[in-house]
């Protein structure tokens, strides 16, 4: 993207009360000691100006993709979800942008498939990205897992 975002904070929680409670106290930084994945503070310096985000999901009935504001406010925390994508055992992959979400929510702008959170093209350092969700700090999106998922 043209605008860099100074930082944001890329977490994927398995809780639904944690993270509703979470989004509920948007102006305080999100305690990750529940997370399944965490990403360090996202900056400028950040090689690549990304994180790969893993996390095994096994037996979860919920997927919360979270971007918080790194404790500093949230003004110019974007945040670009690029190509995410679910695993299956046998591995298959399955866009998670294929999915519908249950309830998107971000502090400012709007939850966007295939566009930044200001409704611009996807792109992280630079390069086009093809698919993903653009979003802002802080922001909860919240997945219900098919049922019976082999997903890893």
């Amino acid at each position: 993207m043209k605008m860099l975002p100074p930082v944001y904070r890329l977490i994927v929680f398995p809780l639904l009360a944690f993270c509703l409670q979470a989004f509920q106290a948007m102006a305080k930084p999100i305690k990750v000691k529940d997370a399944l994945f965490a990403s360090k503070l996202i900056t400028t310096q950040t090689k690549g100006h990304a994180v790969e985000v893993k996390a095994k999901i096994k037996g979860a009935k919920n997927l919360y993709l979270t971007v918080s504001d790194g404790g500093d406010s949230y003004a110019c925390d974007w945040a670009d979800w690029a190509y995410p994508r679910l695993l299956q055992a046998n591995g298959e992959e399955t866009k998670l942008t294929d999915l519908n979400w249950k309830s998107a929510k971000t502090a400012w702008g709007k939850v966007n498939l295939h566009k930044n959170c200001g409704g611009g093209s996807l792109t992280i350092n630079g390069k086009a990205i093809s698919y993903g969700i653009g979003t802002h700090a802080n922001s909860l999106i919240h997945y219900e897992l098919p049922k019976n998922h082999e997903l890893g």
